[in-house]
């Protein structure tokens, strides 16, 4: 095997990590958020699964870096020239990097300042910005693989970039639609189970 081959498979394992850690990471925040709190012990668990994607998104830029690299060796300095694919591949890596600081610096200290507090509100008022950083980081870390693992993609940057704006608004949309139904649904509960049951009282028995 050489050096060329391994760092394909790095790259494409590494875009899988990344792509199972967003996936998972989606899943895990609405699972936590049904009660409208995120306890230590789930939060520890998106901490958790957040640096598998930090793992892989390391990983994934390493061996992009080296596989650059080796065709830059390769045809050497005047023949050097980057394919539409890994032109737009590295468009799309930038934006999972930028992405992942407004996660790291925007939604996670929400996430860690009212841990095993009542959420419902914060979810409420920062809902956009949730869950466009959720829906951009999974079609960007699934753009990635699908563009590494697709061999002989020959169209130009824009129709891949376009596709792809396409999806992440699509996306985007999609996402904060159904968060406003999901918030909307938590608010309606939280509600019925704040009101107190009314208890009947049977008529006394008539005194004859």
């Amino acid at each position: 095997m050489s050096l060329y081959q391994l760092l394909i498979i790095l790259h494409i394992i590494s875009a899988a990590i990344g792509v199972g850690g967003a996936t998972i990471s989606d899943m895990l925040f609405f699972r936590s958020i049904r009660d409208e709190k995120i306890s230590s012990e789930e939060l520890g668990i998106l901490n958790a699964v957040s640096r598998v994607v930090q793992i892989g998104f390391i990983f994934l830029l390493l061996t992009g870096i080296g596989l650059v690299y080796l065709k830059f060796a390769n045809s050497g300095i005047n023949d050097f020239n980057l394919s539409n694919k890994i032109n737009a591949k590295i468009t799309i890596i930038t934006i999972i990097y930028l992405n992942s600081l407004v996660l790291h610096f925007t939604v996670i200290p929400l996430f860690k300042r009212y841990k095993d507090q009542d959420f419902g509100a914060v979810l409420r008022q920062h809902r956009i910005a949730i869950f466009t950083s959720g829906a951009i980081s999974a079609v960007s870390w699934y753009s990635a693989l699908i563009l590494g693992a697709w061999k002989g993609l020959n169209v130009p940057y824009t129709t891949i970039i376009s596709v792809y704006v396409a999806v992440v608004v699509l996306a985007a949309l999609s996402a904060n639609i159904f968060g406003i139904m999901f918030v909307g649904i938590l608010k309606k509960i939280s509600l019925k189970d704040t009101k107190q049951p009314s208890e009947e009282h049977p008529l006394p028995p008539r005194q004859e």
